[in-house]
């Protein structure tokens, strides 16, 4: 049996998929981090990876044990910047996210109402996640700052989850719709129970634009990308290759005054994996 793995990003079922892959028993392993369509093949008789790059390709494979390989295998990351940050250690208690229970009815009361049942419940539940909806009406994560009817007092919310000891997390992606506007989705389908007529500009995209800050394509244009799920219409990328714009990126976050994020990458962007690094580094560094 043959078990391939594409390296992509397909902003559904393949997300953060990584070509390093270790095998303890037999002390070694291998990545690549080429910016390029990349596959693994693992089966019982074959350990194989492989790149379309044009030019020359760079297979690392590391010998020893685990400690050691995974040692030698953070100083390559960073070679190839691919940064870590400290882990943030309440991660790693109870929390909770707002999406399979609520999906779109998410809003200050029906979390406040369900967290509530879980504290008293004995549940310490210690971070958050209001991932949908929180926004204006026509918006999106990006709208840095401007909350909706759903969180019309964020203020008073986020005071009520740190009396309780719950840190407040938010989802947020790294896609912004264009300058003016409105945008109306050309599809009928909708994801869930979202309702949604229109998308707004967002002005913000007329700055990044001028400075450079979004991907472009082989042509050197803004590469534009809609997404299936949301928002269902044009969108521009924010390049997390670049400093600057990861760090632009990261004082137009602070906007929203929350105490974290969950990153979300729901765009299909095939081999273009490496535009979220930077931009997630940078507000967990500052976070």
């Amino acid at each position: 049996k043959e078990d391939r793995y594409p390296i992509i990003n397909n902003g559904g079922t393949n997300r953060w998929v990584s070509s390093f892959a270790i095998f303890p028993r037999n002390n070694i392993a291998g990545v690549c981090l080429d910016k390029a369509k990349r596959e693994v093949i693992i089966n019982d008789n074959e350990y194989n990876m492989s790149t379309t790059k044009y030019g020359v390709a760079t297979f690392y494979y590391f010998i020893g044990e685990p400690k050691q390989i995974y040692s030698s295998f953070k100083k390559v990351r960073n070679q190839n910047e691919f940064f870590e940050a400290k882990p943030k250690y309440r991660l790693f208690e109870l929390g909770w996210e707002s999406w399979d229970a609520l999906g779109w009815n998410t809003n200050q009361k029906t979390v406040k109402d369900i967290l509530v049942k879980f504290l008293d419940n004995g549940y310490p539940i210690k971070w958050a996640i209001t991932g949908s909806g929180f926004w204006e009406k026509g918006g999106t994560t990006t709208s840095f700052g401007k909350w909706g009817e759903k969180f019309s007092n964020p203020v008073t919310f986020k005071s009520w989850m740190h009396e309780n000891d719950i840190k407040w997390m938010i989802g947020l992606r790294t896609n912004f719709i264009p300058a003016n506007g409105p945008y109306y989705p050309k599809t009928k389908k909708r994801d869930r129970d979202l309702k949604v007529q229109y998308f707004n500009g967002n002005s913000l995209s007329s700055e990044a634009l001028s400075k450079g800050y979004f991907l472009s394509d082989k042509m050197g244009d803004p590469l534009s990308i809609t997404s299936s799920v949301f928002p269902i219409v044009p969108s521009y990328l924010l390049d997390g290759q670049k400093s600057a714009a990861s760090d632009w990126f990261q004082f137009q976050y602070e906007k929203w005054d929350v105490d974290g994020i969950k990153e979300d990458t729901m765009m299909d962007l095939d081999s273009i994996t490496n535009i979220y690094n930077l931009p997630v580094l940078e507000i967990s560094r500052k976070t």
